[in-house]
């Protein structure tokens, strides 16, 4: 068996030119998946769909009822700022329900005294998670089914809005006429590493749930997002609410698929006017953050995940191993497919407003993407199930909710 780079060169390039020429072929067909990826990522990201509305000219009676479903679990750090902010909105017929599942921190304390000061904020404590559903999506329909708005917004306990965002999101929602609206938020990040992983995750996530697809009536096509979730009351009812998703742990996309699956009007826009969310802390926090989702988003299964691992190598890792043993034409299709992923890591970047040098530590920030992936697993299948938040989920419940 070859052992250097030299040997395994020649080993390659035996029966030359024909296998010199073969893999050279295999080179552009890597470029050409990847050209079909990245240029509507490209498009995307030059021109990403911002909100349509401009500030409300609207007068108050316009405006349909609206509640914020706010799902939050020992979140005492940024309960308070993501209240507060939603309190600060002038939407008419506003109500924010805040649902403390199971706190041990402050943040049912917390919750209370906003709620002294301000009577739309409706505080619901749960002391107890009945059998058969994850914490959030049960908070969630918890929140849900104690308001009879006509409109509802899904967020997280560590999301602040923009003004006037709740303004701008309906008014958007009812030009378009779209049963659900999702957002992406500006992502506050820290240092470089969690940077790095927070946009090589937005670009592989882009890359599997295509967002420019999502407003067609294409199925395959959904996206839904925790920190905005905007449904219409008509809509969320038509798609069984969060008890069809009890345990779904990505509970925020399967909602939009839910949305998808009933041929109902879905639309995705940049969130950087609505909302901004500092997602994970540190690099450390996004490989942690990733352990009960990133085998979930596999639907549990140990071949996709094979699958999908040998599909990212080949398509994205091999690239940089392949222009070391080629040369000249042989490898131009290898450097193609390099330039084409790193231009739309770059794309990527820029709308993020992160540094653009970081561009170079993409194929770093590739392996760790997979290593993350595989700890999922490995934990997942290890523990019998996912542990959030202090609660245990055996794996064959998970599965058997699936959607």
């Amino acid at each position: 068996m070859p052992s250097t780079i030299e040997e395994i060169s020649l080993f390659l390039l035996q029966n030359s030119p024909e296998s010199t020429r073969l893999w050279g072929i295999v080179g552009w067909v890597i470029a050409g998946l990847l050209w079909l990826q990245v240029l509507p990522l490209g498009i995307s990201m030059l021109f990403p769909r911002r909100l349509l509305s401009e500030k409300s000219k609207e007068s108050e009676e316009e405006f349909p009822s609206l509640a914020v479903v706010v799902a939050a679990r020992d979140e005492q750090e940024g309960i308070g700022s993501c209240v507060q902010s939603l309190l600060e909105q002038d939407y008419p017929q506003l109500t924010i329900v805040a649902v403390n599942d199971r706190s041990t921190d402050r943040t049912p304390q917390i919750l209370d005294e906003l709620a002294r000061s301000d009577s739309r904020l409706q505080v619901i404590h749960i002391e107890e998670l009945p059998s058969g559903w994850l914490g959030k999506n049960h908070a969630n329909w918890v929140g849900a089914m104690a308001t009879p708005a006509q409109w509802l917004l899904f967020t997280d306990g560590d999301v602040s809005f923009r003004p006037q965002a709740l303004k701008r999101a309906i008014q958007h929602a009812r030009i378009t006429q779209s049963d659900h609206l999702t957002a992406f938020p500006q992502m506050d990040s820290g240092g470089l590493w969690e940077s790095l992983m927070i946009c090589t995750f937005t670009m592989f996530f882009f890359f599997k749930f295509q967002p420019w697809l999502v407003r067609t009536k294409v199925k395959w096509a959904y996206m839904g997002i925790g920190a905005f979730n905007l449904i219409s009351r008509e809509a969320y009812e038509r798609i069984g609410t969060h008890e069809e998703l009890k345990m779904e742990v990505a509970d925020d996309i399967k909602l939009g698929k839910r949305i998808k699956q009933f041929e109902l009007q879905q639309d995705v826009v940049d969130g950087t006017e609505l909302c901004s969310v500092r997602w994970q802390v540190g690099l450390k926090g996004f490989i942690h953050g990733l352990t009960k989702n990133a085998f979930a988003g596999l639907e549990y299964s140990l071949f996709l995940a094979t699958f999908t691992t040998l599909a990212f190598i080949g398509i994205y890792c091999s690239p940089y191993f392949a222009v070391i043993f080629f040369s000249g034409a042989d490898s131009w299709g290898y450097w193609a497919s390099i330039g084409s992923v790193h231009l739309a890591f770059l794309l990527v970047l820029i709308q993020a407003r992160q540094p653009i040098y970081l561009v170079v530590l993409l194929p770093i920030a590739e392996w760790i993407f997979l290593y993350t992936i595989w700890r999922s697993v490995v934990i997942t299948l290890k523990q019998g199930g996912v542990r959030w938040r202090d609660t245990f989920y055996p794996l064959d419940e998970l599965k058997r909710g699936l959607k």
